[in-house]
């Protein structure tokens, strides 16, 4: 494997100096017009960053801002400065309110949608089946606390893109809109994608940045994105963590015997994995499996052999069938480890 890994990225090396730069120069068009248009520039770059997110391209989007000219330029200090991130710390090392265009380029918006996430999540919560409610609240939890904590909005972002791509689209406006509204109305905390970053950047630094207001905007966030996705989730009935349609499989005798002797706390994580496997139809009806941040992504040779049950039983909180091949299992955070130590029951690695 590493001698064909090897000789394939080598043909992809000489290759990409050769299709990237027109992808390049479209990219740094477009961030240029974004940079100059004002209001609308600081709306679509939100948008931008949020839509990119499925794709890994986020990065993409939003260093041609933080560390080149498109984000702009300004002498602070005696010294020159470009891009928007550089820009920012030496405003601060001045003890200086960032001005207007900055703010609109500082993705300000994310905090916004974080506490909006947290809305959409006791939705999920409230719209769940009442037996699931409790096996999804780690889950949530644990997921909301990494977006407000930490920043990282996937874990919470992932439990419906794939359901509902509109509750999707719904949540990149609103980020847009918190980015191009904000520093209008006065808030010039510039980068607070999380709340270390909030209170460092918002409230040490004083009521000049706005980040009263700001609180207010999250207030105001977190309870219009749990009635939008309350609504949604119950008017198209939408299948979101915890309201999965689970028919019930009968196990033969040794499988439940098997599976009640060992308890769900009390399993070592290889017996966790083993019991997936088995719950999934054994090794040889697992054609491909991968995973996310929180789920399994699965092919599967025969959806027949699937036993739901089973899969709660060794710690799946829901099974999502995408089609007739294709399977997801909703595990939370612990799903990298549970996907290694399959890997290794399989014999995969």
């Amino acid at each position: 494997m590493p001698i064909i890994t090897l000789i394939v990225m080598s043909g992809f090396g000489l290759i990409i100096p050769f299709i990237w730069p027109p992808f390049f120069n479209l990219f740094m068009l477009i961030g240029h017009w974004i940079s100059t248009s004002g209001p609308v520039g600081y709306f679509f770059y939100a948008v931008a960053e949020r839509v990119t997110i499925p794709f890994g391209l986020n990065h993409l989007v939003t260093s041609v801002f933080r560390f080149t000219p498109i984000g702009g330029s300004a002498v602070i200090g005696g010294e020159e400065y470009y891009g928007t991130l550089n820009m920012f710390m030496a405003y601060v090392k001045e003890n200086a309110v960032i001005p207007l265009d900055l703010a609109g380029k500082m993705e300000q918006g994310k905090l916004m949608i974080q506490y909006g996430l947290a809305g959409a999540a006791l939705a999920m919560y409230r719209t769940a089946h009442a037996q699931n409610r409790r096996a999804i609240k780690a889950l949530l939890i644990s997921g909301v606390l990494t977006v407000i904590i930490g920043g990282v909005s996937e874990p919470i972002e992932f439990l419906f893109l794939f359901v509902s791509p509109l509750l999707f689209v719904f949540h990149a406006f609103m980020n847009g809109l918190a980015n191009m509204v904000l520093p209008y109305m006065g808030v010039k905390m510039g980068f607070t994608g999380d709340l270390i970053q909030f209170i460092s950047f918002g409230v040490l630094r004083g009521t000049r940045t706005g980040w009263p207001l700001a609180v207010c905007v999250e207030v105001a966030y977190f309870f219009i994105y749990y009635f939008v996705f309350r609504w949604t989730i119950l008017k198209f009935n939408l299948m979101t963590v915890g309201r999965e349609e689970s028919s019930p499989v009968t196990l033969n005798a040794h499988e439940e015997t098997a599976i009640a002797n060992i308890p769900v706390h009390d399993k070592s994580e290889l017996q966790a994995a083993e019991q997936m496997v088995k719950a999934l139809g054994g090794k040889e009806n697992i054609k491909s499996l991968d995973n996310c941040v929180t789920r399994l992504r699965l092919t599967i040779a025969d959806m027949g052999l699937i036993n739901e049950a089973a899969i709660k039983r060794a710690g799946g909180i829901a099974v999502v069938k995408l089609d007739q091949n294709t399977l997801q299992v909703i595990i939370g955070t612990k799903v990298i480890a549970l996907r290694r130590d399959m890997d290794n029951y399989m014999g995969i690695c």
